[in-house]
Parts: structure tokens; sequence; C-alpha cells
């Protein structure tokens, strides 16, 4: 699975690095640049015991950037975001870990024409959690779990034309999820990868 999304990621970069447009480079007169992004998480828990981007999720919020330089524009962004993991993509899981998080990304960006580079830290709020094994929902496998998560974020954003782009960025934990070791495992991280359209006003 997850080499077809890399596939998919690759033709995507590919045919937006060739839309052919001389003036898609902005002059930005403006000190703030306001950017709505929304899409999908491929999400996985890495310690769960199960492999593979096989969680899907939304991926939704707002993204304000400082233009300090044409270059270097940090950001920062306000985003709902699912985590979690399952043990199928396309048939109903027997295992279902669903972690839904209010998070804040703070970027520094680098910005070359139409593309923009991205690098940062972000700290998540859960707000919405469930584990279901084999139908059953699992309360006490909850309690285990952190409700904020601190991850690292790293990515690229493409733009097709002046205000509409395309968002690649890969997301990972930088501290265990679990409040202690549980039954044999002594730690879990959130990693996933996320494709979003963007659209900069």
């Amino acid at each position: 699975m997850l080499k077809k999304m890399i596939i998919c990621s690759l033709c995507l970069f590919i045919a937006v690095m060739g839309y052919s447009q001389d003036d898609i480079e902005e002059k930005e007169s403006r000190t703030f640049i306001f950017t709505v992004l929304g899409g999908g998480n491929f999400a996985q828990i890495d310690g769960d015991s199960l492999a593979g981007y096989h969680k899907p999720g939304f991926n939704v919020g707002g993204r304000v950037q400082i233009v300090v330089h044409k270059n270097f524009q940090p950001s920062i962004e306000i985003a709902y975001s699912q985590k979690g993991s399952s043990s199928t993509f396309f048939k109903k899981p027997e295992i279902l870990f669903v972690l839904d998080y209010a998070q804040i990304p703070v970027m520094l960006n680098y910005v070359d024409r139409r593309v923009m580079f991205s690098a940062g830290m972000a700290y998540a709020q859960l707000i919405r959690s469930k584990v279901t094994i084999r139908g059953n929902d699992e309360p006490a496998i909850l309690d285990q779990y952190k409700k904020s998560d601190i991850s690292f974020i790293a990515g690229a954003t493409f733009f097709m034309t002046k205000n509409l782009g395309v968002n690649l960025r890969w997301e990972r934990s930088v501290a265990n999820l679990l409040k202690a070791p549980a039954q044999g495992i002594d730690s879990q991280v959130n990693k996933l990868i996320t494709l979003r359209a963007a659209w900069k006003f």
C-alpha cells in the first residue's frame, strides 16, 4: 500500500512541476498570507504490531504565513487531524485505533517560486478517541494513552497556479503516546503521510 501511495505522490509531483505557467512567482507586498488546507491522512502507530499506513482520516485547517522575506515565510496552522491505525485499509478492520486531534503546527518555510519547503513541530490535543477490536469497544486500552502529542513535520507545497497548490508532508510523534509501558509494549508513536489541497488567499 505504501508503494502505491509513493507512486501516486510522485505522479502528482511530476504533474505539478510540469505545469507551464511563467508568472507563478508572486511578488508579495503583504505581511500575512492566509491559506485554507483540506485533504487526508494515511496513518499508522509504530509499536502496535499493525504494519502499514492503513488508517485513512481527514486533515483540514488553515495556515497563516508571515512574509519576513520573499524566500523565508514562517507559519502557524490550526488543523483537525485524524490519526490512529488499522489492521486493513479497504475491508472492515479487526483492530482499529481512532485518535483525532486538534493540532497547532509551527513551521519554518522556504519559498522558491512554485515550491514551498517546510519543517517544524506541532502540538496536538486529543479530542476524540476509540479502540475497537473485533467489533468490541475497548475503553480500558484508551486509558493508557496521553491526551496530547508533540510531533515533527516535514513536507512541501507545490503550487500549480498563483493560488492553488498541493501539500504533501510526513509526520512523526517525538514522544511516547502511552502514559506507561503496558502488556510488554514500551512505546508507541503516531506516523502519517498527509496529502492536501491548498488554496492561498
